[in-house]
């Protein structure tokens, strides 16, 4: 007697960027990813935490932030915002 049996299995795509950036432009990004303000648990600002402290671990400096005026806010309170 014949017998099929099936297996489905879900796979989800993870997507990945590469972004190749000279050195004054990671700088321009570090100044900003490390000006958000937000919850760093529950907004968006993870992951923009996550972009700054990749850029300082790879030796980039915090160069641009004595030129930032402002900064972003993602909701919440500005009382859990923390400036790294």
């Amino acid at each position: 007697m014949a017998k099929v049996e099936t297996e489905t299995k879900t796979v989800s795509t993870i997507k990945r960027v590469e972004l190749a950036l000279s050195l004054e432009e990671a700088e321009a990004l570090a100044t900003l990813t490390g000006h958000v303000m937000g919850d760093p648990v529950t907004s968006p600002r993870k992951y923009t935490d996550a972009v700054y402290f990749a850029l300082r671990k790879a030796g980039v400096e915090n160069k641009f932030k004595r030129e930032l005026n402002g900064s972003v806010r993602f909701g919440g309170s500005a009382k859990n915002s923390i400036w790294v």
